[in-house]
Protein backbone atom coordinates (compact mmCIF):
# COMPACT_ATOMS: atom_id res chain seq x y z
CA UNK A 1 0.00 0.00 0.00
CA UNK A 2 0.91 3.61 -0.39
CA UNK A 3 2.07 5.45 2.39
CA UNK A 4 0.51 9.42 3.10
CA UNK A 5 4.14 11.42 2.86
CA UNK A 6 3.61 14.28 5.50
CA UNK A 7 5.67 17.18 3.76
CA UNK A 8 5.66 19.36 6.60
CA UNK A 9 6.11 16.72 9.80
CA UNK A 10 8.80 14.43 9.08
CA UNK A 11 11.44 14.52 12.11
CA UNK A 12 13.45 11.73 10.39
CA UNK A 13 13.79 14.87 7.59
CA UNK A 14 15.07 17.20 9.97
CA UNK A 15 17.24 14.71 12.03
CA UNK A 16 19.15 14.03 8.66
CA UNK A 17 19.31 17.57 7.44
CA UNK A 18 20.94 18.66 10.82
CA UNK A 19 23.53 15.82 10.11
CA UNK A 20 24.20 16.19 7.10
CA UNK A 21 24.34 20.34 6.99
CA UNK A 22 27.34 19.49 9.58
CA UNK A 23 29.50 16.44 8.10
CA UNK A 24 28.81 17.81 4.56
CA UNK A 25 28.20 21.83 4.54
CA UNK A 26 29.70 22.56 1.44
CA UNK A 27 27.54 20.41 -0.56
CA UNK A 28 24.24 21.05 1.66
CA UNK A 29 24.96 24.72 0.83
CA UNK A 30 25.66 23.56 -3.00
CA UNK A 31 21.34 22.73 -3.19
CA UNK A 32 20.46 24.81 -0.47
CA UNK A 33 17.28 25.52 -1.74
CA UNK A 34 16.09 21.53 -1.86
CA UNK A 35 17.63 21.02 1.50
CA UNK A 36 16.00 23.86 3.26
CA UNK A 37 12.68 23.21 2.05
CA UNK A 38 9.57 20.41 3.63
CA UNK A 39 10.03 17.03 3.17
CA UNK A 40 10.54 16.26 -0.59
CA UNK A 41 7.67 14.31 -2.96
CA UNK A 42 9.64 11.22 -4.61
CA UNK A 43 10.11 11.65 -8.24
CA UNK A 44 7.76 11.58 -11.07
CA UNK A 45 6.94 7.40 -11.85
CA UNK A 46 8.14 6.92 -8.35
CA UNK A 47 5.74 5.65 -4.82
CA UNK A 48 6.87 5.18 -1.71
CA UNK A 49 4.93 2.35 0.09
CA UNK A 50 5.17 0.24 2.73
CA UNK A 51 6.82 -3.53 2.61
CA UNK A 52 4.64 -6.25 4.70
CA UNK A 53 6.87 -5.78 7.58
CA UNK A 54 5.62 -1.90 7.95
CA UNK A 55 9.15 -0.71 6.56
CA UNK A 56 9.29 2.10 4.69
CA UNK A 57 10.29 0.66 0.44
CA UNK A 58 9.82 2.45 -3.14
CA UNK A 59 8.76 1.56 -6.11
CA UNK A 60 9.59 3.11 -9.89
CA UNK A 61 7.04 2.94 -12.78
CA UNK A 62 5.71 -0.78 -11.21
CA UNK A 63 9.56 -1.79 -10.14
CA UNK A 64 10.53 -2.19 -6.61
CA UNK A 65 13.69 -1.07 -5.58
CA UNK A 66 13.93 -2.59 -2.42
CA UNK A 67 12.29 -5.77 -0.60
CA UNK A 68 8.02 -5.88 -0.53
CA UNK A 69 8.59 -8.03 1.88
CA UNK A 70 11.92 -6.97 4.22
CA UNK A 71 13.98 -4.25 2.85
CA UNK A 72 15.75 -4.38 6.15
CA UNK A 73 16.56 -7.76 6.07
CA UNK A 74 17.24 -8.08 2.16
CA UNK A 75 20.13 -5.44 2.71
CA UNK A 76 21.68 -7.47 5.92
CA UNK A 77 21.64 -10.12 3.24
CA UNK A 78 23.50 -8.00 0.37
CA UNK A 79 25.59 -6.42 3.14
CA UNK A 80 27.00 -9.89 4.39
CA UNK A 81 28.20 -10.56 0.73
CA UNK A 82 30.17 -8.06 0.59
CA UNK A 83 32.69 -9.07 3.33
CA UNK A 84 36.02 -8.10 1.99
CA UNK A 85 37.43 -11.11 3.27
CA UNK A 86 35.78 -13.14 0.49
CA UNK A 87 37.27 -10.85 -2.37
CA UNK A 88 40.63 -10.33 -3.81
CA UNK A 89 41.91 -6.82 -2.56
CA UNK A 90 44.75 -4.62 -3.26
CA UNK A 91 46.78 -2.73 0.06
CA UNK A 92 44.58 0.04 1.07
CA UNK A 93 46.25 3.87 1.08
CA UNK A 94 47.65 4.29 4.87
CA UNK A 95 45.24 7.05 5.23
CA UNK A 96 42.51 4.62 5.01
CA UNK A 97 41.44 1.78 7.24
CA UNK A 98 40.44 -1.08 4.92
CA UNK A 99 39.11 -1.59 0.93
CA UNK A 100 36.59 1.23 -0.02
CA UNK A 101 32.76 -0.07 -0.13
CA UNK A 102 31.64 2.00 -3.28
CA UNK A 103 27.91 2.21 -3.90
CA UNK A 104 26.81 3.52 -7.24
CA UNK A 105 23.01 4.20 -6.65
CA UNK A 106 21.38 3.53 -3.74
CA UNK A 107 17.69 4.12 -3.17
CA UNK A 108 16.26 5.07 -0.21
CA UNK A 109 20.13 4.08 1.70
CA UNK A 110 19.45 0.67 3.05
CA UNK A 111 22.29 -1.15 1.80
CA UNK A 112 24.31 1.41 2.64
CA UNK A 113 23.37 1.79 6.26
CA UNK A 114 22.78 -1.96 6.86
CA UNK A 115 27.07 -2.42 5.38
CA UNK A 116 27.50 0.78 8.16
CA UNK A 117 26.72 -1.23 10.10
CA UNK A 118 27.97 -4.29 9.19
CA UNK A 119 31.54 -2.78 8.61
CA UNK A 120 32.26 -0.22 11.26
CA UNK A 121 35.96 0.11 10.02
CA UNK A 122 35.53 0.58 6.16
CA UNK A 123 35.11 3.60 4.32
CA UNK A 124 31.83 4.06 2.29
CA UNK A 125 31.82 5.90 -0.62
CA UNK A 126 28.23 6.77 -2.05
CA UNK A 127 27.42 8.04 -5.90
CA UNK A 128 24.10 9.00 -6.83
CA UNK A 129 23.75 12.11 -9.91
CA UNK A 130 20.19 13.04 -8.97
CA UNK A 131 19.86 15.11 -6.19
CA UNK A 132 16.58 15.30 -5.45
CA UNK A 133 16.49 11.45 -5.25
CA UNK A 134 19.10 11.47 -2.16
CA UNK A 135 16.87 14.13 -0.81
CA UNK A 136 14.16 11.38 -0.83
CA UNK A 137 15.98 9.08 1.08
CA UNK A 138 16.82 11.60 3.60
CA UNK A 139 13.33 11.70 4.53
CA UNK A 140 12.63 8.26 4.25
CA UNK A 141 14.92 6.74 6.82
CA UNK A 142 17.61 7.37 9.37
CA UNK A 143 20.74 8.33 7.66
CA UNK A 144 22.95 8.48 11.31
CA UNK A 145 25.00 5.69 10.80
CA UNK A 146 26.23 6.77 7.45
CA UNK A 147 26.26 11.05 7.90
CA UNK A 148 28.20 10.37 11.60
CA UNK A 149 30.49 7.77 9.71
CA UNK A 150 34.59 9.16 10.54
CA UNK A 151 35.60 7.85 6.65
CA UNK A 152 32.80 8.79 4.33
CA UNK A 153 32.43 10.36 1.08
CA UNK A 154 29.10 11.48 -0.22
CA UNK A 155 28.97 12.08 -4.37
CA UNK A 156 25.67 13.56 -4.99
CA UNK A 157 25.07 15.36 -8.22
CA UNK A 158 28.73 15.06 -9.41
CA UNK A 159 29.94 14.61 -13.28
CA UNK A 160 31.90 11.87 -13.88
CA UNK A 161 35.39 13.22 -14.16
CA UNK A 162 34.85 14.37 -10.55
CA UNK A 163 33.94 11.35 -9.72
CA UNK A 164 36.75 9.36 -10.58
CA UNK A 165 39.06 12.13 -9.16
CA UNK A 166 37.34 11.59 -5.66
CA UNK A 167 37.88 7.92 -6.05
CA UNK A 168 41.71 8.03 -6.61
CA UNK A 169 41.80 9.59 -2.86
CA UNK A 170 39.39 6.79 -1.73
CA UNK A 171 41.81 4.09 -2.24
CA UNK A 172 43.09 1.81 -4.96
CA UNK A 173 40.67 1.04 -7.44
CA UNK A 174 42.11 -2.37 -7.95
CA UNK A 175 41.03 -2.47 -3.98
CA UNK A 176 37.30 -0.66 -3.98
CA UNK A 177 34.63 -3.02 -3.51
CA UNK A 178 31.64 -1.63 -6.08
CA UNK A 179 28.11 -2.60 -5.49
CA UNK A 180 25.84 -1.39 -8.61
CA UNK A 181 22.33 -2.75 -8.03
CA UNK A 182 20.33 -2.70 -11.44
CA UNK A 183 17.06 -2.01 -9.73
CA UNK A 184 18.64 1.57 -8.02
CA UNK A 185 20.84 2.30 -11.35
CA UNK A 186 17.97 2.07 -13.92
CA UNK A 187 17.17 5.81 -13.67
CA UNK A 188 20.47 7.19 -14.81
CA UNK A 189 21.69 3.40 -16.57
CA UNK A 190 24.12 5.00 -18.91
CA UNK A 191 25.94 7.00 -16.58
CA UNK A 192 26.15 4.30 -13.77
CA UNK A 193 27.52 1.86 -16.57
CA UNK A 194 29.95 4.66 -17.69
CA UNK A 195 31.27 4.62 -14.09
CA UNK A 196 31.44 1.17 -13.64
CA UNK A 197 33.49 1.11 -17.17
CA UNK A 198 35.71 3.71 -15.76
CA UNK A 199 36.85 2.14 -12.66
CA UNK A 200 37.09 -1.02 -14.32
CA UNK A 201 40.08 0.67 -16.55
CA UNK A 202 41.54 2.31 -13.57
CA UNK A 203 41.56 -0.80 -11.47
CA UNK A 204 43.43 -2.57 -14.63
CA UNK A 205 46.27 -0.08 -14.51
CA UNK A 206 46.15 0.09 -11.04
CA UNK A 207 46.94 -3.89 -10.99
CA UNK A 208 49.58 -3.45 -13.71
CA UNK A 209 51.10 -0.68 -11.54
CA UNK A 210 51.47 -2.76 -8.41
CA UNK A 211 52.97 -5.67 -10.39
CA UNK A 212 55.50 -3.62 -12.37
CA UNK A 213 56.20 -1.94 -8.86
CA UNK A 214 57.22 -5.71 -7.33
CA UNK A 215 58.91 -6.45 -10.65
CA UNK A 216 61.40 -3.05 -11.06
CA UNK A 217 61.36 -1.93 -7.41
CA UNK A 218 64.50 -3.20 -6.57
CA UNK A 219 65.97 -1.97 -10.08
CA UNK A 220 64.51 1.38 -9.55
CA UNK A 221 66.00 2.00 -5.96
CA UNK A 222 69.65 0.84 -7.33
CA UNK A 223 69.24 3.67 -10.13
CA UNK A 224 68.09 6.25 -8.22
CA UNK A 225 70.85 5.83 -5.59
CA UNK A 226 73.47 6.18 -8.72
CA UNK A 227 71.90 9.14 -10.22
CA UNK A 228 70.63 11.05 -6.92
CA UNK A 229 73.27 14.14 -7.69
CA UNK A 230 71.70 14.70 -10.85
CA UNK A 231 68.26 15.79 -9.07
CA UNK A 232 70.42 19.03 -7.92
CA UNK A 233 72.12 19.21 -11.16
CA UNK A 234 70.19 19.53 -14.23
CA UNK A 235 67.12 21.50 -15.12
CA UNK A 236 63.52 20.61 -14.70
CA UNK A 237 61.12 19.47 -18.05
CA UNK A 238 58.77 22.38 -16.78
CA UNK A 239 61.52 25.17 -18.01
CA UNK A 240 60.51 23.91 -21.14
CA UNK A 241 57.10 24.53 -20.53
CA UNK A 242 55.09 27.35 -22.97
CA UNK A 243 58.47 27.72 -24.59
CA UNK A 244 57.96 25.82 -28.02
CA UNK A 245 57.53 28.34 -30.53
CA UNK A 246 60.89 29.91 -28.27
CA UNK A 247 62.98 26.82 -28.74
CA UNK A 248 61.40 26.01 -32.36
CA UNK A 249 60.64 29.38 -34.43
CA UNK A 250 58.44 28.57 -36.75
CA UNK A 251 57.32 24.75 -35.22
CA UNK A 252 56.30 25.66 -31.79
CA UNK A 253 52.69 25.49 -32.97
CA UNK A 254 52.77 22.04 -33.78
CA UNK A 255 54.46 18.00 -32.91
CA UNK A 256 54.87 14.63 -34.64
CA UNK A 257 54.93 12.48 -31.76
CA UNK A 258 57.72 9.50 -32.90
CA UNK A 259 56.90 5.69 -31.61
CA UNK A 260 57.86 2.51 -32.97
CA UNK A 261 55.13 0.59 -33.95
CA UNK A 262 55.46 -1.28 -37.49
CA UNK A 263 53.02 1.05 -39.02
CA UNK A 264 56.00 3.50 -38.80
CA UNK A 265 57.84 2.23 -41.62
CA UNK A 266 55.64 3.95 -43.56
CA UNK A 267 54.80 7.08 -42.04
CA UNK A 268 58.89 7.60 -41.77
CA UNK A 269 58.61 8.39 -45.11
CA UNK A 270 57.04 11.44 -44.28
CA UNK A 271 59.63 12.48 -41.53
CA UNK A 272 61.46 14.75 -43.25
CA UNK A 273 59.14 16.93 -44.53
CA UNK A 274 57.11 16.78 -41.12
CA UNK A 275 60.18 17.72 -39.03
CA UNK A 276 60.24 21.07 -41.79
CA UNK A 277 57.03 22.55 -39.80
CA UNK A 278 56.44 20.42 -36.73
CA UNK A 279 58.92 19.12 -33.57
CA UNK A 280 60.00 16.03 -33.60
CA UNK A 281 59.07 13.81 -30.38
CA UNK A 282 60.94 10.47 -30.55
CA UNK A 283 60.26 7.75 -27.75
CA UNK A 284 63.16 6.14 -27.47
CA UNK A 285 62.62 3.21 -28.94
CA UNK A 286 61.96 4.95 -32.26
CA UNK A 287 64.87 6.93 -31.88
CA UNK A 288 67.36 4.76 -34.68
CA UNK A 289 64.32 4.69 -36.85
CA UNK A 290 64.40 7.89 -37.48
CA UNK A 291 68.44 8.30 -37.58
CA UNK A 292 68.28 5.31 -40.14
CA UNK A 293 65.77 7.34 -42.35
CA UNK A 294 68.48 10.74 -41.99
CA UNK A 295 65.83 12.48 -39.43
CA UNK A 296 67.20 14.09 -36.01
CA UNK A 297 64.40 14.50 -33.66
CA UNK A 298 64.29 17.46 -31.88
CA UNK A 299 63.28 15.79 -28.57
CA UNK A 300 64.35 11.99 -27.30
CA UNK A 301 61.69 11.11 -24.53
CA UNK A 302 63.16 7.83 -22.28
CA UNK A 303 60.47 6.75 -19.01
CA UNK A 304 61.95 3.46 -18.37
CA UNK A 305 64.78 1.99 -15.87
CA UNK A 306 65.40 -0.72 -17.74
CA UNK A 307 68.63 -1.82 -19.11
CA UNK A 308 67.16 -2.69 -22.45
CA UNK A 309 65.33 1.16 -22.78
CA UNK A 310 69.07 2.11 -22.02
CA UNK A 311 70.14 -0.13 -25.10
CA UNK A 312 67.77 1.47 -27.21
CA UNK A 313 69.74 4.82 -27.66
CA UNK A 314 73.23 3.16 -26.60
CA UNK A 315 76.10 4.26 -29.52
CA UNK A 316 73.35 6.41 -31.03
CA UNK A 317 73.96 10.29 -30.69
CA UNK A 318 71.57 13.22 -31.64
CA UNK A 319 73.67 16.28 -30.68
CA UNK A 320 71.10 18.24 -31.21
CA UNK A 321 68.10 16.89 -29.63
CA UNK A 322 66.40 17.12 -26.36
CA UNK A 323 66.85 13.98 -23.96
CA UNK A 324 63.97 13.73 -21.39
CA UNK A 325 64.66 11.30 -19.10
CA UNK A 326 63.65 10.99 -15.04
CA UNK A 327 66.13 9.73 -12.39
CA UNK A 328 65.25 6.09 -12.54
CA UNK A 329 66.72 5.70 -15.92
CA UNK A 330 69.92 3.42 -16.28
CA UNK A 331 72.68 5.23 -15.55
CA UNK A 332 74.03 4.81 -19.15
CA UNK A 333 71.14 7.00 -19.99
CA UNK A 334 73.08 9.92 -18.44
CA UNK A 335 75.91 9.57 -20.80
CA UNK A 336 73.83 10.19 -24.13
CA UNK A 337 75.48 12.28 -26.99
CA UNK A 338 73.13 15.20 -27.17
CA UNK A 339 72.38 19.30 -26.82
CA UNK A 340 70.63 19.20 -23.49
CA UNK A 341 69.38 16.70 -20.66
CA UNK A 342 66.02 17.23 -18.79
CA UNK A 343 64.39 15.57 -15.99
CA UNK A 344 60.87 15.07 -15.27
CA UNK A 345 59.00 14.08 -12.11
CA UNK A 346 59.59 10.01 -11.46
CA UNK A 347 55.77 8.25 -12.12
CA UNK A 348 56.40 5.57 -10.17
CA UNK A 349 56.84 5.79 -6.47
CA UNK A 350 60.59 4.92 -5.56
CA UNK A 351 61.56 7.36 -8.01
CA UNK A 352 59.09 10.12 -6.78
CA UNK A 353 60.11 9.34 -2.83
CA UNK A 354 63.38 10.26 -4.35
CA UNK A 355 61.98 13.54 -5.48
CA UNK A 356 60.36 15.03 -2.80
CA UNK A 357 63.75 16.17 -1.40
CA UNK A 358 64.38 18.45 -4.45
CA UNK A 359 62.91 20.73 -6.67
CA UNK A 360 60.07 19.67 -8.27
CA UNK A 361 61.03 19.12 -12.65
CA UNK A 362 57.68 19.03 -13.79
CA UNK A 363 54.80 16.01 -14.57
CA UNK A 364 54.56 14.37 -17.89
CA UNK A 365 51.59 11.82 -18.19
CA UNK A 366 51.43 8.44 -17.37
CA UNK A 367 49.66 6.66 -19.41
CA UNK A 368 51.71 3.54 -19.03
CA UNK A 369 53.23 4.36 -22.29
CA UNK A 370 56.01 6.43 -22.95
CA UNK A 371 54.03 7.74 -25.74
CA UNK A 372 52.01 9.39 -23.40
CA UNK A 373 54.60 11.28 -21.83
CA UNK A 374 55.98 12.62 -25.33
CA UNK A 375 52.38 13.50 -26.21
CA UNK A 376 51.60 15.45 -23.02
CA UNK A 377 55.39 17.14 -23.76
CA UNK A 378 53.84 18.25 -26.37
CA UNK A 379 51.12 19.81 -24.77
CA UNK A 380 53.16 21.15 -21.96
CA UNK A 381 55.50 22.82 -24.95
CA UNK A 382 51.99 24.82 -26.32
CA UNK A 383 51.69 22.83 -29.23
CA UNK A 384 48.25 23.20 -30.65
CA UNK A 385 48.51 20.19 -33.60
CA UNK A 386 50.04 17.02 -32.17
CA UNK A 387 51.01 14.20 -35.08
CA UNK A 388 51.12 10.56 -34.09
CA UNK A 389 53.37 8.05 -36.05
CA UNK A 390 53.81 4.61 -35.14
CA UNK A 391 52.06 4.99 -32.10
CA UNK A 392 49.89 1.34 -33.68
CA UNK A 393 48.73 0.42 -29.65
CA UNK A 394 48.24 -2.67 -32.01
CA UNK A 395 49.82 -5.64 -33.99
CA UNK A 396 49.59 -4.42 -37.87
CA UNK A 397 50.31 -7.51 -39.81
CA UNK A 398 50.98 -9.45 -36.69
CA UNK A 399 53.87 -7.48 -36.09
CA UNK A 400 55.35 -5.61 -33.18
CA UNK A 401 57.66 -3.04 -34.24
CA UNK A 402 58.66 -1.75 -37.13
CA UNK A 403 62.03 -2.57 -39.02
CA UNK A 404 65.15 -1.70 -37.95
CA UNK A 405 63.96 -1.12 -34.13
CA UNK A 406 66.40 -2.49 -31.57
CA UNK A 407 63.63 -5.55 -30.69
CA UNK A 408 63.56 -6.31 -33.91
CA UNK A 409 67.13 -6.54 -35.05
CA UNK A 410 67.32 -8.36 -31.22
CA UNK A 411 65.40 -11.35 -31.93
CA UNK A 412 66.95 -11.93 -35.21
CA UNK A 413 70.26 -11.86 -33.54
CA UNK A 414 69.23 -14.54 -30.68
CA UNK A 415 67.28 -16.32 -32.96
CA UNK A 416 68.90 -20.33 -34.06
CA UNK A 417 67.05 -23.46 -35.54
CA UNK A 418 65.16 -24.75 -32.27
CA UNK A 419 64.00 -20.76 -31.25
CA UNK A 420 63.56 -19.05 -34.89
CA UNK A 421 62.27 -15.29 -34.65
CA UNK A 422 58.88 -16.06 -35.15
CA UNK A 423 59.19 -17.93 -31.38
CA UNK A 424 60.47 -14.01 -30.05
CA UNK A 425 57.00 -12.77 -32.32
CA UNK A 426 54.60 -14.80 -31.16
CA UNK A 427 56.05 -14.78 -27.28
CA UNK A 428 55.23 -10.40 -27.73
CA UNK A 429 52.25 -10.95 -29.69
CA UNK A 430 50.78 -13.28 -26.77
CA UNK A 431 52.53 -11.29 -23.74
CA UNK A 432 48.58 -10.39 -22.51
CA UNK A 433 45.30 -11.04 -23.04
CA UNK A 434 43.83 -10.36 -26.71
CA UNK A 435 41.41 -7.19 -27.10
CA UNK A 436 39.38 -6.55 -30.06
CA UNK A 437 40.45 -3.42 -32.22
CA UNK A 438 40.47 -1.80 -35.76
CA UNK A 439 42.08 0.51 -37.71
CA UNK A 440 41.40 4.05 -39.44
CA UNK A 441 40.71 1.91 -42.27
CA UNK A 442 37.85 0.19 -40.03
CA UNK A 443 40.23 -2.89 -40.83
CA UNK A 444 40.24 -5.70 -37.11
CA UNK A 445 43.51 -4.97 -35.62
CA UNK A 446 44.88 -7.87 -33.75
CA UNK A 447 45.53 -5.63 -29.80
CA UNK A 448 45.78 -7.06 -26.21
CA UNK A 449 44.46 -5.37 -22.90
CA UNK A 450 47.54 -3.89 -21.88
CA UNK A 451 47.43 -1.92 -25.38
CA UNK A 452 43.58 -1.31 -24.71
CA UNK A 453 44.68 0.82 -21.41
CA UNK A 454 46.93 2.83 -23.35
CA UNK A 455 44.56 3.57 -25.94
CA UNK A 456 42.45 4.64 -23.17
CA UNK A 457 44.57 7.26 -21.54
CA UNK A 458 44.56 8.60 -25.02
CA UNK A 459 41.04 8.96 -25.67
CA UNK A 460 40.86 10.39 -21.95
CA UNK A 461 43.40 12.76 -22.47
CA UNK A 462 42.36 14.12 -25.96
CA UNK A 463 39.12 14.70 -24.51
CA UNK A 464 40.33 16.53 -20.98
CA UNK A 465 42.56 19.16 -23.38
CA UNK A 466 40.15 20.08 -27.10
CA UNK A 467 42.31 22.81 -27.71
CA UNK A 468 45.07 20.17 -28.79
CA UNK A 469 44.05 18.88 -32.11
CA UNK A 470 45.52 15.37 -32.70
CA UNK A 471 45.93 13.52 -35.87
CA UNK A 472 47.37 9.93 -36.97
CA UNK A 473 49.91 9.90 -39.52
CA UNK A 474 49.56 6.24 -40.03
CA UNK A 475 46.37 4.61 -41.34
CA UNK A 476 47.38 0.80 -40.04
CA UNK A 477 47.29 2.52 -36.40
CA UNK A 478 44.54 1.64 -33.70
CA UNK A 479 41.70 4.09 -34.23
CA UNK A 480 41.51 6.11 -31.16
CA UNK A 481 38.24 7.87 -30.15
CA UNK A 482 39.45 11.46 -30.94
CA UNK A 483 42.59 11.09 -32.71
CA UNK A 484 41.64 11.42 -36.94
CA UNK A 485 43.58 10.41 -39.73
CA UNK A 486 45.69 13.03 -40.69
CA UNK A 487 44.99 13.99 -44.60
CA UNK A 488 47.98 14.15 -47.00
CA UNK A 489 49.25 16.96 -47.34
CA UNK A 490 48.12 18.54 -43.88
CA UNK A 491 52.09 18.37 -42.60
Amino acid sequence: MNLTWNIRNNPIWEKNLRLFRARFPGLFALHEALFSGPSPLPPTGCNVAAARTGAVTLREDGIFLHSAYDPVQEAARLAESLRPGKLPAAPACPASPGPPLVFLGFGLGYLPLAAAARFPELPLVLVEPDVKRFALALAALDWEPVLTRRVCMLLVGAEKPAVIAALEQAGPFSGMIVTALPAVTRHARQYFADLQELIQRNAGKQRINDATLRRFGALWERNCRRNLHLLAELDGVNTLFGQGGVLWPGRGGRACVVAAGPSLETGILRLAAVKERAVVIAVDTALRSCLDAGVEPDVVVLADGQYWNARHIAGLAAPNALLVTEICAYPGVFRFPCRRIVLFDSANPVGAEYGKKYTRKGKLGAGGSVASAAWELARLLGCREIYLAGLDLGFPGKRTHARGSLFEQRSHRTSSRTVPQETAAAAALLSAPPAAAVDYAGTPLASDQRMSLYAWWFESAVAAHPECRTYSLCRESRAIPGVTLAAVGIV
